[in-house]
């Protein structure tokens, strides 16, 4: 599991359902069930717009079963959706990297960085350096 999906952006409502609906994709995640937990985080996304989480494992799942340019459509969606989705930006730029889109990771990983020291993460901070490294 790639370290942006674990690393667990803040949600920004703590409802019942938002987070009855994270754990659910989640379970499936963890087990694999890509198109079953897809399925939950784009619900998830419909309630939560702003949630990076949704936008960040509904990725992950595009990824998994090979689809990394839905993937990263939907990562950049994330960034449109919440301009501090700083986490989106990292999975961006990694799946820049991957595809040899170099000046486009430095894109995004920068603007991960400016959002982490606005923000003051450490934890976000390390992400970021960790990508900027795979660059």
């Amino acid at each position: 599991m790639h370290p942006h999906f674990l690393a667990s952006a803040q949600p920004p409502s703590d409802t019942a359902a938002v987070e009855s609906l994270y754990a659910m994709g989640h379970g499936l995640f963890s087990q694999e069930r890509f198109v079953d937990a897809a399925a939950i985080f784009r619900i998830m996304l419909q309630l939560a717009p702003t949630d990076e989480r949704s936008w960040l494992a509904l990725g992950e799942c595009h990824e998994r079963v090979g689809q990394p340019d839905v993937a990263l459509e939907l990562y950049g969606a994330g960034t449109v959706a919440n301009e501090q989705a700083a986490r989106c930006q990292v999975a961006r730029a990694r799946i820049f990297i991957e595809q040899g889109r170099h000046a486009e990771a430095e894109e995004a990983i920068d603007a991960a960085q400016a959002i982490a020291d606005a923000g003051d993460d450490d934890t976000l901070t390390t992400l970021v350096d960790a990508v900027r490294r795979m660059s």
